[in-house]
């Protein structure tokens, strides 16, 4: 009886998100459907089809993914094709005094290259997951994943050529595949590195460049001169609202995911954390934990000192300085770097060392 409630409870759901995702501009979706709506009808159907080898005949979404770094049999169908979650490549931006939608408190990527100031609000970025962007002599993609709130900042450029990304509508670990235009590689955005495809034989990786994941009032606050990716996309979507708003409210995953780091101190699949690289290792810290220790939190890893300012009144934590930091959930952490090391808060014994 049980079971049977929480199935209706479950369709019905299901049904309220896709009236409400469907409705607005469903045309933009050749499926007819977003990837969070398709998402959830896929976690089901994934977990009933037999174990598909890095062979010819498996091509997901017409990749090749015959050389692969990865159990391709892990490598599911999201919901939408290929680029069905459309990149943005030629993004346009406005002055911070003329963007009267963005709310207060509403989240945005924060990137601070040769003094220039950019913002990416969330609200954008979870319809379109990466925009291809440059200043200066850098190129890079801010990249994001709604199921795994994770927000990545790499730079595009590989010796002498410049990659530009797109979504290929796969997920790893329920996290996004990118791939790249140039060699049609696929990508994961949490392990940082090619996974399937002439990138990964080549064994390349994501460079992460510094970001900072803030209310949409801190980054303006201490960047008055920001400027603000535009709703101007050149797609029509419902920008205002927060479409995952549910799943994120949700304890639960629409996919498995693998698990490779201990979890001492028993963190929710969905905690946020925030990663932050230091040389060749890599540093995960769990927000809640930052929030609750409070003020500038001061970590010597190895020869390094990494110093996060915290804000318990808005609950974002940022690295000062210009190390390379990102944030995601645990899960994705877990799933993805196994080689992370956990942050502990003071007099705590679990505290680990990047040797």
């Amino acid at each position: 009886m049980k079971i049977t409630l929480l199935i209706l409870f479950v369709l019905f759901q299901t049904s309220i998100l896709t009236a409400e995702l469907t409705q607005d501009h469903p045309a933009d979706h050749p499926t007819g459907q977003s990837e969070e709506q398709s998402a959830e009808k896929n976690a089901d159907k994934t977990a009933e089809e037999a174990p598909r080898q890095a062979d010819a005949d498996f091509k997901p979404n017409g990749f090749d993914v015959s050389f692969s770094n990865i159990d391709t049999t892990k490598i599911l169908q999201g919901g939408p094709p290929r680029d069905g979650i459309p990149a943005i490549d030629s993004p346009t931006f406005t002055p911070a005094n003329k963007t009267s939608w963005l709310e207060a408190d509403d989240t945005v990527v924060g990137v601070l290259i040769d003094g220039e100031a950019r913002a990416y609000p969330l609200k954008i970025l979870q319809y379109h997951e990466c925009v291809n962007d440059t200043i200066g002599k850098v190129h890079f993609a801010v990249t994001y994943c709604p199921l795994c709130q994770s927000s990545f900042v790499f730079d595009r450029s590989f010796g002498d050529a410049v990659y530009d990304f797109g979504t290929s509508g796969m997920l790893w670990n329920s996290n996004v595949l990118l791939y790249d235009r140039q060699t049609e590689s696929l990508w994961s955005q949490a392990a940082m590195k090619a996974v399937a495809g002439e990138a990964a034989k080549n064994n390349l990786s994501f460079t992460m460049l510094p970001a900072t994941l803030s209310t949409w009032k801190e980054w303006s606050t201490l960047h008055p001169t920001t400027i603000v990716l535009s709703t101007n996309t050149g797609h029509q979507r419902e920008y205002s609202k927060v479409h995952y708003a549910s799943y994120f409210a949700s304890p639960k995953l629409w996919f498995d995911v693998d698990n490779h780091l201990s979890n001492p101190r028993e963190f929710a699949a969905k905690e946020e954390m925030l990663l932050v690289q230091v040389g060749k290792g890599l540093r995960l810290y769990s927000i809640n934990e930052l929030i609750e220790t409070g003020g500038t939190i001061i970590d010597n890893v190895g020869k390094t000192t990494i110093t996060i300012d915290v804000s318990t009144y808005n609950k974002t934590a940022s690295v000062r300085g210009t190390q390379p930091n990102a944030t995601m959930y645990w899960f994705a952490a877990s799933a993805c770097l196994p080689d992370a090391t956990l942050w502990s808060p003071p007099n705590d014994e679990l505290v680990q060392e990047i040797e």
